[in-house]
């Protein structure tokens, strides 16, 4: 896959469920990351549809939530994805994403923020990759995808 001069796997980033990261806002610094690696980062809009995931390899689920608790941040607590949605990423997942790059992988975190790039509060403190106290996200997130992408066993 060739687009805009890089070449490689599609990393689709989730921008239909209401994410609080995105590919051009708070995970910004993470595509660019990615993209300077060759990387093809495009955004995901809309319901996971088996069309729309056949040409990714990785596919990045942030904080996405249901509409509901978009605005409320209270119980009950509704899944982001609908069960068809679920149903096909699991499918995805386990066919290997990509069916020429084997069976699928997947890996979960409680946090996104060390992903990203941020400066915090009216102190402008700098968190996740660009923070001192954590010089190795920047490793750690090119590891997890090299991993993802079959480059690491």
């Amino acid at each position: 896959m060739i687009t805009n001069g890089r070449t490689g796997p599609v990393v689709f980033v989730d921008e239909g469920h209401h994410n609080f990261h995105t590919k051009s806002g708070r995970y910004r610094a993470f595509s660019d990351l990615l993209e300077r690696d060759g990387y093809v980062v495009r955004s995901y809009a809309g319901e996971f549809e088996k069309s729309g995931l056949k040409e990714g390899k990785i596919l990045v689920i942030s904080n996405a939530l249901h509409p509901f608790n978009d605005t409320n941040w209270y119980k009950p607590v509704l899944s982001a994805s609908s069960p068809k949605e679920i149903k096909t990423v699991k499918k995805w997942v386990k066919q290997g994403a990509f069916r020429t790059y084997g069976k699928g992988k997947v890996v979960a975190f409680g946090e996104a923020a060390m992903f990203t790039a941020q400066l915090a509060g009216p102190n402008q403190i700098r968190m996740g990759m660009n923070n001192d106290a954590a010089p190795e996200n920047y490793q750690l997130l090119m590891n997890i995808v090299h991993w993802l992408d079959g480059k690491l066993e």
